[in-house]
């Protein structure tokens, strides 16, 4: 019989939960250590997660009425915060003390496995405890790559708010072109340290892949022409979290111009195929428990800006000549073992569709984006209505994390057919 030491923080001021809880520590001799942080767990839920197989067992839980349903691990997620709260941890791979969530990030740190029981089993009214570490800027020359065509005041003004508002100054600018007149070539390259043309019908992936064999950087930076910063420090949030070990592409929030309307903070696969979480809603901390105010693991993030290591970069899929081609790459590198995520430190503006047009609104390019994303799918059939990121308790018919109706799951089905046939 498995033998469960039970570290409680109900009751104890906030203040005094650390010690507490290092104090208790240790003294724990079960098999298990069982970390409440301040919730109510039942035998009956405890006896749940000690039939799951991991190093670290979590549950959903109800927080101030409202449920958690969590994402299956998240590594990038735990670094910003404790989204795992009640938890199930080996004793024998606890090594040092200290609070639960210092502990669960010494464990993620060193590979301990982690197992997400999708039940809402625990209830409270904890209080997140954040991430206190600086970010490390790894140094490094970033590469940005801008592709653009006869766009030039859209990318003056994408490319003036690169260089009057970031304070990571060691990057070079590449601007990919695939057909602008000679009159714009000439102020194109005026604006660039690095200008490629090349004349051909517009392929984004092309032109990224184009971009990127010119590119001397240690960090691939790719940013649509119609975007803007907001934040300062962009730059080197986003390349901090991209030069760590399981880090594949990392996002930046995107937001619609001159609001706080959220655009994109990471993407989510659901059944209506990959869309932008919270698209539409406007920002505050308090969407879906942090969602946006937090740095998150995800599936995938968009291209519109989106930063990875040299070293890491697998290029772009050229058969994914408009839509899905981030997202392709997203997936390719989560197969591979790395994770992407979204930096919501990482502010800019999007003017969406200033530079191609909106796919919606047009019956050719609707059947094009209708077709890619069957390609996609069919690659990466394995992710068919499958994000480990996105609790299957949320709805798979939008992208603003409400809690899933049973008819969902009936609609969800039906979809997933569809999207490969």
């Amino acid at each position: 019989m498995k033998k469960v030491s039970i570290i409680t923080t109900k009751n104890i001021p906030q203040s005094y939960r650390n010690t507490k809880c290092v104090s208790a520590l240790g003294m724990a001799e079960g098999d298990y250590v069982l970390f409440t942080c301040g919730c109510d767990l039942s035998y009956r839920a405890v006896e749940k997660m000690l039939r799951a197989d991991g190093d670290v067992v979590y549950c959903d839980e109800k927080i101030g009425g409202n449920i958690f349903y969590k994402p299956d691990y998240s590594p990038h997620t735990l670094l910003s915060y404790d989204y795992i709260g009640p938890c199930l941890v080996k004793r024998n791979c606890i090594k040092n003390t200290g609070t639960s969530y210092e502990i669960l990030k010494e464990l993620s740190a060193k590979g301990a496995s982690f197992c997400h029981v999708p039940l809402v089993l625990a209830e409270g009214n904890r209080v997140f405890e954040t991430g206190s570490e600086e970010p490390v800027i790894p140094g490094g020359k970033a590469s940005i790559i801008i592709p653009s065509r006869d766009n030039y005041d859209v990318l003056k003004r994408c490319i003036d708010s690169i260089k009057q508002k970031s304070t990571y100054k060691n990057y070079e600018i590449i601007i990919a072109d695939n057909g602008s007149g000679a009159y714009v070539q000439e102020k194109y390259s005026a604006l660039a340290d690095k200008y490629v043309y090349e004349r051909s019908e517009f392929n984004f992936s092309h032109m990224c892949n184009l971009g990127a064999k010119k590119a001397e950087g240690d960090f691939l930076v790719f940013l649509n022409d119609d975007t803007e910063i907001i934040s300062p420090g962009w730059l080197e949030k986003m390349i901090s979290l991209a030069s760590l070990e399981n880090t594949g592409a990392v996002g930046a929030k995107l937001y619609y111009p001159n609001s706080r309307k959220i655009q994109h903070c990471g993407v989510i696969n659901i059944s209506n195929g990959p869309v932008h979480a919270l698209i539409g809603q406007e920002d505050s901390d308090s969407l879906y428990f942090g969602r946006s105010r937090y740095n998150c693991s995800c599936i995938a993030v968009t291209a519109a800006c989106l930063c990875i290591d040299k070293n890491k970069f697998i290029g772009f899929d050229e058969d994914f000549k408009v839509s899905y081609n981030d997202v392709d790459m997203c997936f390719s590198l989560y197969e591979k073992g790395l994770y992407s995520v979204v930096c919501n430190e990482a502010l800019l503006y999007h003017y969406e569709s200033l530079s191609r047009g909106n796919d919606l609104t047009d019956k050719a390019k609707m059947k094009r984006l209708v077709s890619e994303r069957k390609r996609l799918y069919k690659k990466h059939i394995k992710l068919l209505g499958n994000d480990p990121f996105y609790s299957r308790g949320l709805t798979q018919l939008r992208a603003d994390f409400r809690p899933a109706r049973k008819i969902d799951k009936l609609i969800s089905f039906y979809k997933n057919i569809r999207l490969v046939l």
